[in-house]
């Protein structure tokens, strides 16, 4: 433990009350309070989609620009909260330092200046009749860089994979009529044993030929079913398998025509 120096009292929250400050041979600055106000038991971090309601669900990374997205455990007594979104070297990202919450138990700055591969951290505080309790921390979150800012002209990205444009319906430069679009994917059926005669079941969609055979290039075609988005990703009538490939990626039924290969979705 290192030594202490003398200790003197000092006012460092506020709060009209005297805190005991030390010195110690670390080179920080100690203060020592009685607690008036219990901490929020836990802070999490969370992905926007909905509260972390433990550190199973807490999450270590998230994709994010500029927003990011915490929650805590209610304080019995506690009239409203305060919380600060810091950097790893304790700068203070949120303005005011501490943003008041009122009666949330979670909340979602934005406008952060925020840097992928570094840690950020949430730290809250309730606040009630009788003061303000100390601050709790998250254990933080990395922000990483979304895949799809690396897709360039000619590109589109496609859960995360930036996949190329071969050539747009008519041969010539891609238009918004070319680009993958693969819609809302159909809900999938409890198993394929749905799928009957005539049908193949693609990723738990059952869909039909036109043909007897196997569909062959520019002739056949596979149906989805009924009416749905389209999208164009080659100029070929007879696609490679890695286009099929992407296109099951894209969660699409797939067909073949003469002038590109189309995707339709139910």
């Amino acid at each position: 433990m290192s030594p202490v120096g003398e200790a003197i009292l000092a006012d460092t929250d506020g709060d009209n009350e005297d805190e005991i400050v030390v010195t110690a041979a670390d080179g920080y600055l100690y203060g020592i309070d009685q607690q008036i106000m219990a901490a929020p038991e836990a802070v999490y971090d969370n992905d926007g989609r909905g509260p972390a309601m433990s550190a199973a669900t807490d999450v270590d990374t998230l994709v994010t620009i500029d927003t990011l997205y915490g929650n805590w455990s209610a304080v019995g007594g506690a009239s409203r909260y305060e919380y600060a979104v810091l950097s790893e070297d304790g700068v203070f990202l949120t303005s005011p330092d501490f943003v008041d919450a009122g009666t949330a138990t979670e909340a979602a700055p934005g406008n952060l200046t925020l840097s992928a591969g570094h840690r950020y951290f949430f730290a809250v505080r309730a606040v009630g009749p009788q003061g303000t309790s100390v601050e709790r921390l998250s254990d933080g979150v990395v922000v990483v860089s979304d895949p799809c800012n690396a897709c360039g002209a000619g590109t589109e990205c496609v859960q995360g994979l930036c996949v190329s444009i071969v050539g747009g319906s008519d041969g010539g430069t891609p238009t918004d009529n070319d680009n993958i679009d693969a819609g809302p994917r159909p809900a999938e059926p409890a198993s394929c044993s749905a799928c009957g005669p005539g049908t193949r079941c693609v990723r738990g969609l059952c869909v039909g030929t036109d043909a007897d055979e196997p569909p062959s290039g520019g002739k056949d075609a596979v149906r989805a079913g009924g009416g749905g988005s389209a999208c164009v990703i080659a100029n070929s009538a007879n696609p490679p398998l890695r286009d099929v490939a992407l296109l099951l990626l894209c969660g699409c039924a797939f067909l073949w025509r003469r002038s590109a290969l189309r995707v339709t979705v139910s």
